[in-house]
């Protein structure tokens, strides 16, 4: 058996390994999440202010900064970006889980095998 848990050389989870790199993963996601939520809250309260003006030239300029979603389909994204991100940790965690009890059960059956011989 490796040092990982798995029986076949060349597969393995290193389960300490991973459990400290998702409790890293845990810490950064949040710390992006909220870092996002801030900026999406400061580029809305800029955009209240309609700084481009409403004369001819910030007209043209609104009509340009808004082509294609403009900063909203941005943020759009953005969202789906940070979603994505604070997503993967608890995915991979269950997916981890799976992966752990699936290596513990065939642990258990190859001990009884062998056992049995």
């Amino acid at each position: 058996m490796s040092e990982y848990g798995g029986y076949e050389e060349g597969v393995g989870v290193h389960y300490q390994g991973v459990a400290h790199g998702l409790a890293r993963w845990d810490t950064v996601s949040d710390d992006v999440h909220t870092l996002w939520a801030e900026k999406v809250e400061r580029i809305r309260a800029l955009h209240a202010l309609e700084p481009w003006g409403r004369d001819t030239a910030g007209s043209a300029f609104y009509a340009a900064y808004m082509n294609g979603g403009g900063p909203e389909k941005m943020i759009e994204y953005g969202d789906g970006i940070v979603k994505t991100v604070t997503e993967a940790g608890p995915k991979v965690r269950n997916n981890i889980g799976t992966t752990r009890a699936t290596d513990d059960r065939e642990r258990a059956a190859m001990n009884r095998l062998v056992e049995e011989v």
